[in-house]
């Protein structure tokens, strides 16, 4: 007897255990942390280097928030005791805790933002010749509004209008 075609069914593409080219996975790409306008950013952030944690004894950490991921101007930055503290228990080596004042997000616009952590090896504690300067992490955050937000004012005029048209030319004045 020879199978019909209108009595198979097709395989249920999302319970294969090989995954079939061109089907997107049905995770996703987890969502950046999202606070609110005003409020206290809270990351804790676990920083290693060749399965090494880094340690404050040799490297000098800073956190640089900025308005996209290349901005060369940062909004805020945050050095070790002002803005990066150890962890909590202050016994997990490489365990930091970002947190970005109120008084910095209460002047940022809705949107998404960058925090970087970049780290400077203090001179003398490098395995090779030189010293490194790298970012360890790479983080987006988004900002959101609400009611209660210090500055209500930001979310008028928050949206700008760009158009896609050709430039116009006027050919009577050409």
């Amino acid at each position: 007897m020879v199978p019909s075609v209108f009595n198979m069914r097709l395989k249920d593409i999302n319970h294969i255990s090989p995954p079939i080219f061109g089907v997107p996975p049905m995770e996703g790409t987890p969502l950046p942390p999202a606070f609110k306008q005003g409020e206290d950013v809270f990351l804790e952030v676990h920083l290693r280097l060749d399965d090494k944690p880094i340690t404050i004894d040799n490297w000098d950490l800073s956190a640089i928030l900025k308005q996209n991921k290349y901005a060369e101007c940062p909004l805020w930055t945050g050095i070790l005791n002002n803005g990066i503290y150890e962890g909590k228990d202050g016994k997990t080596e490489g365990c930091y805790e970002i947190i970005i004042p109120s008084s910095v997000t209460s002047d940022l616009k809705m949107g998404t933002y960058w925090l970087d952590i970049k780290g400077h090896q203090k001179l003398g504690k490098s395995d090779g010749i030189r010293d490194f300067t790298m970012v360890f992490l790479t983080q987006p955050i988004t900002i959101d509004y609400s009611p209660s937000s210090p500055n209500p004012g930001k979310a008028l005029n928050s949206q700008t209008e760009e158009g896609t048209y050709p430039q116009t030319f006027d050919t009577r004045r050409a």
